[in-house]
């Protein structure tokens, strides 16, 4: 996917801020940001055209005083700026793996699936509808140092059940962090997916005074049984039919991430308050906690479907049927999250980029947040009703669409929407097989993108 010249400006701009010892760093930053915006799913190479300029932007993607930590603090600080003027955000948690196929694990550490690679657990704030990216408060990296996939040297189960514990900090730190940099605004809740579903995590949490919408994993025991008995004897609330969205399975751990087709959900939901109890290795250091819970449940799935079912915790008030239905969508706007990361990995091409260094590969990471950010801000502005193309994309590329002989035929005044559809059939999305991914997307961007460099070389031909 491709940005226009005045969102790959917004993006590189952020850089601006960045304290990278001087002027000229600074400057080249932007410079490779900019670059990086305008052809995220090109190689390295390609971006930068001349021998010179790609051999400055490696030299500056393996310089310490260039690195993540700098950049990082420059899209913090902006991010930060544009919460405070939101007032009211949402701030969504979630892990994700880098996999760096040119790089040694030795280097960068080793994957679940023992490829060469590393975590990274962000803090992304959007809006407080939930609908647009305002930016990254807090990144954390790190790699294993050993393999824990299948096939050779495995860590034993009580190594793994310590290291993931120490992992588990992250989620701590995470909120922590997050909550600072968004200090000011009216009004801040913390999203999360059932890997956040830990005791230490809700202790943390209302420590800092900070509401938060967690989905639950653990049927945990509270002061009238387990949860699920607890809300089982609860009457139905809230009806609601819901259109759920095409899921391909992951392969890890596939038992909690099976695929799905497209389709429409009828929900109910139950209500209660519950008292949680702490886990029997905490019981002596700490107490009961209190917190709203919702049951969100697909009573008749279609045949062969598995039902959808979230449990939810919440510190915010569930009295009323809109509030009941604030906390259900504030939860489904975590979705986000994940399209950010397919933006950084695929819109951006970060797994691609043959780097082999740890620093060059997260240094690039850092310039790739507001360019991700750019991207979603896009895609979701391109499914408002109505939008002209022309406000998404460049003037040439649109003409390059019209010419070039394997797209879909365009109509006179396209919509945004309507040109990223024939975009996408470039990379083999199927018309009328629902909204296309990010790989689709990408691939139909690259070749369109050759398209029109033969196109612009064409015209200069001829105008000489």
């Amino acid at each position: 996917m491709v940005l226009s010249p005045k969102s790959a400006a917004r993006a590189s701009n952020i850089f601006k801020k960045a304290d990278l010892g001087n002027v000229t760093r600074v400057r080249r930053a932007m410079e490779l940001s900019e670059a990086l915006a305008l052809a995220p799913c090109l190689s390295l190479p390609k971006i930068w055209s001349t021998p010179a300029e790609l051999e400055a932007a490696y030299l500056f993607l393996r310089k310490p005083s260039t690195g993540f930590a700098a950049l990082m603090d420059a899209v913090q600080q902006e991010t930060r700026e544009r919460a405070l003027k939101e007032m009211s955000v949402l701030i969504l948690h979630d892990t994700t793996d880098v996999t760096c196929p040119s790089a040694s694990p030795d280097e960068v550490g080793f994957l679940q699936t023992g490829q060469a690679g590393f975590y990274v657990h962000h803090a992304l704030c959007v809006s407080g509808d939930g609908n647009r990216p305002l930016g990254v408060l807090w990144s954390e990296l790190w790699g294993r140092p050993q393999r824990s996939g299948r096939g050779g040297r495995n860590l034993s189960g009580p190594e793994l059940a310590k290291l993931e514990y120490r992992e588990s900090d992250r989620w701590l730190e995470g909120v922590t962090e997050a909550q600072l940099w968004s200090e000011g605004c009216q009004q801040v809740i913390h999203v999360m997916d059932r890997e956040g579903d830990f005791y230490r995590l809700y202790e943390h949490l209302l420590d800092l005074d900070a509401d938060f919408v967690i989905r639950l994993r653990h049927n945990r025991s509270t002061e009238d049984g387990v949860i699920s008995e607890c809300l089982a004897r609860q009457p139905i609330t809230v009806q609601r039919l819901v259109q759920l969205s095409a899921r391909k399975q992951k392969t890890m751990p596939s038992h909690t991430h099976q695929g799905r087709p497209a389709r429409k959900a009828n929900l109910v939901v139950r209500c209660a308050e519950l008292t949680f109890r702490p886990p029997n290795h905490m019981k002596k250091d700490s107490d009961d906690v209190t917190l709203n819970v919702l049951q969100v449940l697909e009573e008749h799935p279609p045949k062969g479907q598995k039902p959808v079912s979230w449990v939810i915790a919440t510190t915010l008030p569930i009295k009323t049927v809109a509030q009941i239905e604030r906390v259900i969508d504030i939860y489904r706007a975590r979705w986000l999250i994940e399209e950010f990361h397919k933006a950084l990995k695929t819109g951006c091409m970060l797994e691609k980029r043959q780097l082999e260094s740890f620093e060059s590969i997260t240094t690039l990471l850092a310039l790739c947040y507001p360019i991700a950010c750019e991207l979603l801000r896009v895609r979701s502005r391109a499914r408002e009703p109505g939008l002209a193309a022309g406000d998404v994309l460049r003037k040439t590329l649109l003409d390059c669409l019209r010419a070039h002989p394997k797209a879909r035929p365009l109509p006179k005044h396209p919509t945004a929407e309507e040109a990223l559809g024939v975009i996408a059939g470039l990379g083999g999305h199927i018309k009328h097989n629902g909204p296309p991914g990010w790989q689709t997307l990408a691939a139909g961007y690259m070749a369109l993108l050759s398209f029109e460099q033969g196109w612009l070389a064409a015209l200069r031909t001829a105008a000489n």
